[in-house]
């Protein structure tokens, strides 16, 4: 479980359809690169160009020996998640049932509309993140958070110790 806040104010909008982007109230400059940098910093993690996204997104890839191969885990190949370009700031990944519904219930994502269709798996979700503007507060805080950490248990990949999803964190 995530341990999620309830997000406060108005959720940014986003593109009905593929590209899935989100439109406003994208993040600055700054929150966007700490995200990328401790997203790719985690350990066992390959930063790759995502197989899925627009063109300058980036990967979140498990190696092929830390991976483990269940379907619902993974977006394409090892790629679990991946970081959209600084224009948008939003990430898409794949994260437990358990943790899809509280980050649709607190209101700091969305589901993939391949989901939707049927054509994803159902851990699909859009990450939002807020734009940060609100000085050293909550929402600026958790804008340059990734919601994944450092080595515990991989609910993700299947149980072997490679990152977690970190509740007290937050999602963004």
């Amino acid at each position: 479980m995530l341990k999620l806040p309830q997000h406060s104010g108005e959720k940014p909008k986003t593109s009905p359809d593929q590209p899935h982007d989100q439109l406003d109230q994208n993040p600055p400059a700054e929150i966007y690169a700490k995200l990328k940098e401790q997203a790719f910093a985690l350990p066992q993690v390959e930063r790759r160009p995502s197989e899925l996204s627009v063109p300058g997104a980036e990967a979140l890839w498990l190696s092929e020996e830390n991976a483990h191969h269940r379907q619902a885990a993974f977006m394409f190949g090892g790629e679990f998640a991946h970081v959209h370009p600084p224009y948008d700031g939003s990430m898409h990944m794949t994260l437990p049932e358990e943790d899809v519904r509280e980050l649709l219930d607190k209101g700091w994502g969305e589901m993939h509309p391949n989901v939707i269709r049927g054509q994803s798996p159902r851990q699909t979700v859009l990450c939002l993140r807020p734009a940060g503007r609100g000085g050293a507060g909550r929402d600026r805080a958790e804008a340059s958070r990734p919601p994944i950490s450092s080595p515990s248990t991989n609910r993700i990949a299947g149980g072997k110790p490679v990152f977690s999803w970190k509740g007290e964190r937050g999602c963004l």
